[in-house]
This record gives C-alpha cells, sequence and structure tokens, in this order.
C-alpha cells in the first residue's frame, strides 16, 4: 500500500488516508486499486475501502477527498500520471462509516489525459469544482469542470470551518457534577466553527469522545457514562487540529 496524496482529517477528530492498493496481484504486474482507510484520532483503524470495479485503466488512485455534513465523503479517483492518455474520472460517494453509496464516472472531450490535483466543494450547495491538467501531447493546458451532483445527496457539502482559537469567546459547562449515570454539557462556540469534546480517565486513556458545533444559539449534548469506574474524569475541548482550548474536572460515582 502506497500513501498517494495528502490526508483528510475529520471532524470527528480522525483521519482519511489515501492509497493504492490490493491484496490480489498477478506477478509482474502493478493493479493498484483506489484505496481508502480511516483511523480515529488515536489513529486506531476504523474502516477500509477498497474499490474493485471496472476501471479504465490500472493505475487509478484517489487523489483528493472531501467531507460532506453528514460524514459522508467524496473521493475523487483518477490517474496521477495518465499512461497511456484517458480522458475519465471518478467521484466515488462513500458512506461515514464505509459504503460505496453511489459512483460518478466523468469523461470529457476536453482533454485525452489528466492530471487532477484540485477537488473543491461549492459552499452551500451540491456542487464540487475539479481542477488540474490536460497532459496529452500536442494538448496540454488548464482543466477545469463544475460538476452538478444529485440532488438525492442526503445532506450539502461541508464548508470548511472557521478558524477556532484559544482566544475565541466560548461557554464550557459540565452538570451534573458529580455524576453517576449522564452528564450534560452546555456550551457555546463561535458561529461556524467545530470542537472536540474528549473524556480521559486518570490514566490518561480516551473514554468518550463527542464533536460539538459552533452557533449563535449555543448548544447541550448528554455524555453517556455507563461503564465508567468511579473516578476522576478530565473533560477537554479541543480544536479540531488537537490543540486543548479547555479542561473541566468531572466526578464519576456510582448509582
Amino acid at each position: 500500500m502506497n500513501v498517494l496524496s495528502k490526508m483528510l482529517r475529520l471532524q470527528d477528530g480522525g483521519l482519511l488516508l489515501p492509497a493504492s492498493a490490493d491484496t490480489t496481484l498477478t506477478p509482474n504486474v502493478y493493479t493498484g486499486r483506489p484505496f481508502l482507510r480511516k483511523v480515529n484520532a488515536q489513529l486506531q483503524p476504523v474502516w477500509s475501502y477498497v474499490y474493485r470495479g471496472g476501471l479504465p485503466r490500472q493505475y487509478f488512485q484517489f487523489i483528493r477527498m472531501l467531507e460532506l455534513q453528514d460524514g459522508s465523503v467524496l473521493a475523487l479517483a483518477a490517474e496521477e500520471l495518465p499512461r497511456p492518455p484517458v480522458a475519465t474520472y471518478q467521484l466515488h460517494h462513500i458512506s461515514a462509516s464505509g459504503r460505496l453509496l453511489r459512483l460518478y464516472p466523468i469523461t470529457t472531450a476536453l482533454c485525452d489525459a489528466f492530471q487532477l490535483a484540485t477537488l473543491i466543494a461549492d459552499p452551500g450547495g451540491r456542487a464540487v469544482y475539479v481542477a488540474g491538467g490536460c497532459q496529452s501531447p500536442g494538448n496540454t493546458g488548464a482543466y477545469a469542470a463544475r460538476i452538478d451532483l444529485s440532488p438525492s445527496l442526503p445532506l450539502l457539502l461541508a464548508a470548511t470551518p472557521a478558524q477556532l482559537t484559544a482566544a475565541a469567546p466560548l461557554t464550557f459547562e459540565l452538570f451534573p457534577n458529580p455524576a453517576s449515570t449522564t452528564a450534560t454539557v452546555r456550551y457555546q462556540l463561535p458561529a461556524g466553527t467545530a470542537a472536540a469534546l474528549h473524556l480521559t480517565d486518570a490514566t490518561g486513556r480516551l473514554v468518550r469522545r463527542l464533536t460539538l458545533r459552533g452557533g449563535s444559539s449555543g448548544g447541550e449534548v448528554v455524555v453517556p457514562l455507563a461503564g465508567l469506574a468511579p473516578g476522576l474524569y478530565a473533560a477537554t475541548l479541543l480544536t479540531p487540529d488537537g490543540r486543548p482550548l479547555a479542561t473541566r474536572r468531572l466526578a464519576v460515582v456510582a448509582e
């Protein structure tokens, strides 16, 4: 398995790693398949996806990915280095659990071959922009396309969140405390931002993780405590890239 392009940080704190791989290899013949692996914030594997359907060429790879608001992913599969020219690429709509929901094959007469490098969401819509270069002999130049996706997509494309910093105004309350079965987190984050809530035990082991989203009216989430041993826990609010913003202590007691 070869990692071939940038990983994507997900809203739940995990990462999506693109690669080209296969488990069925023919001697002296490389048959790489577009491959994705999701790992959680602790870098533990969550799911893997490999596309074994029909491909225009043997060397298709996932070049770029976008996360949608429901946690599903759009992944752009194309030839990174066309050989020989191929004028087709694909968008894979993959569920939050790693299952293929829909495949969008795209062919154009504008280029005989692509070297695609960009997949950008149209904020607030169901369209994406694909861009790169035409690489075939005698037909070089830039390539860009706006692709309107199916209206059956469950939710709008996720816009890039606003930057959340330690200086951002926020509210972070935890109650009841002590708690036995559940605890409620009341929070307010700047609109357009997101944060992760990590609950760790006295050894630093992560036992609960939730995603909080900013808005004008604030919000509340319930943290289930069933199955946790009585003791002192730390509830930490973190930016999407893992920087701590605030920590509250929570005492868990037996029912």
